[in-house]
């Protein structure tokens, strides 16, 4: 569903949502930190495919994630931010 790309010393993570390809920096380094993010990327996008709730740990994962990651989310369409308070409303929350 989604990939983790390697570019130059950072981590992207490669999707499709609504049969676009699309790609998120993850802003880090540490391959583990990244994998991390696609797997809660991965849970966000199986949300958005079958119209459930995104589970707990990543709705939990995302009031803690960082604002700037989070922008880059919205920015490709995984989530919106509801403001500039850095509430957030998923793609799951939306259907």
């Amino acid at each position: 569903m989604a990939g983790l790309v390697k570019r130059g010393d950072k981590f992207s993570i490669r999707f499709t949502l609504h049969g676009l390809r699309k790609s998120l920096a993850t802003g880090t380094t540490a391959e583990r930190q990244a994998a991390r993010i696609l797997e809660h990327v991965e849970n966000i996008l199986t949300a958005a495919h079958t119209g459930d709730e995104i589970c707990r740990t990543t709705a939990v994962w995302l009031t803690t994630a960082p604002q700037a990651l989070k922008r880059r989310m919205a920015e490709v369409g995984l989530i919106v931010l509801a403001d500039d308070a850095g509430r957030v409303v998923t793609l799951g929350d939306l259907l």
